[in-house]
């Protein structure tokens, strides 16, 4: 499932979540392991499947709502290998195999291009675009990220893209860094946080 995406990482200092998010209810909390890798491939376990990101393309630095928000613009393709056969490994074995436990609290709003025009759904629609808040937590270390995820026909998705940010962004620029330097992918970040 190609899609292109442009995502943030912040370090959490207690942000408080847009009306916009607040009128959602958020997903059941959960934690994902993701095997050590590099900023180009993303192997995750997550609720006993295993899902396989590869980065396609890099589209440089996009600009969106009106120049406030500028962030690191990919092309990503996932596969999801579902397990209804055995039982996951244990936390410790994931653990001494060098997998990094990343706790989160999603809040999704999703919305679906019709005609160019992104329309907020409750349900996921073929060509769209979902935006993400997510706060998560490593080695007891709080973060909050952003994520704008447009999936579909590749002749939408940048629309998908571009649209939905005008539409959500703004309000979230008013108090958070959504800038280039904050600007990483989940396999960007993780690597980063294992150089520390």
């Amino acid at each position: 499932m190609p899609t292109l995406e442009v995502r943030w990482f912040i370090p959490q200092k207690g942000f408080a979540r847009p009306d916009t998010f607040e009128r959602v209810a958020p997903a059941p909390a959960r934690v994902d392991w993701y095997a050590p890798g590099n900023a180009a491939s993303g192997v995750k376990l997550r609720e006993g499947n295993l899902e396989v990101k590869l980065l396609l393309a890099e589209h440089g630095v996009g600009e969106f709502a009106n120049g406030s928000c500028r962030g690191a613009v990919q092309s990503w393709d996932k596969w999801i290998y579902r397990n209804d056969v055995q039982s996951p490994p244990t936390a410790e074995a994931l653990q001494q195999a060098g997998w990094i436990a990343v706790e989160k609290q999603r809040w999704l709003i999703k919305f679906e291009n019709r005609g160019g025009n992104m329309v907020s759904v409750d349900v996921d629609q073929p060509g769209g675009c979902q935006v993400e808040w997510t706060e998560v937590q490593v080695a007891g270390t709080p973060w909050l990220t952003i994520g704008l995820e447009a999936a579909g026909e590749a002749a939408t998705l940048n629309v998908s893209l571009e649209q939905t940010a005008n539409l959500v962004l703004p309000a979230l620029s008013e108090q958070l860094p959504l800038d280039e330097s904050h600007s990483l992918s989940y396999p960007q970040w993780l690597e980063g946080l294992a150089k520390r």
